[in-house]
């Protein structure tokens, strides 16, 4: 396998393309937000895709913590749950379904199922093109 084929591989650039939002979907995103939040609503406990609050916040509140227990010279104890393959087991139907059952209108759902399903994504690192690939 030539180092060209291998660094062109979509799966290659994976990573890459779940942390990099395209600016159309953040503009929708933060729309939906604006429009539906009422309908949107989660746990309170739940820092991303909630108006004035990001997974920024939680950051913050954990290096908050982390910082107050070790300047008290206390023991500190972190757990982490590695979600990578979380995202791969979403099931999108079911998040559609709750969608239509939370009054979204049929327009939005079929662009959230649009971007979800039809998303194909081509991406540039150091002057190499990664080959077209499903982003969901």
């Amino acid at each position: 396998m030539s180092a060209m084929t291998h660094t062109s591989d979509g799966s290659n650039f994976r990573s890459i393309a779940l942390c990099s939002a395209s600016v159309f979907s953040t503009l929708f995103d933060n729309i939906i937000l604006l429009h539906f939040s009422d309908r949107l609503r989660m746990c309170d406990l739940q820092f991303g895709f909630k108006q004035k609050i990001s997974t920024n916040l939680c950051t913050n509140v954990f290096q908050e913590a982390i910082a107050y227990y070790v300047k008290s010279t206390s023991l500190v104890h972190c757990t982490f749950l590695d979600t990578t393959t979380a995202f791969y087991s979403v099931n999108h139907y079911k998040l559609f379904s709750l969608l239509i059952k939370r009054g979204l209108p049929a327009c939005v759902i079929g662009v959230v199922i649009n971007l979800h399903l039809n998303n194909f994504v081509r991406l540039s690192w150091c002057g190499i093109y990664s080959d077209y690939f499903c982003s969901d």
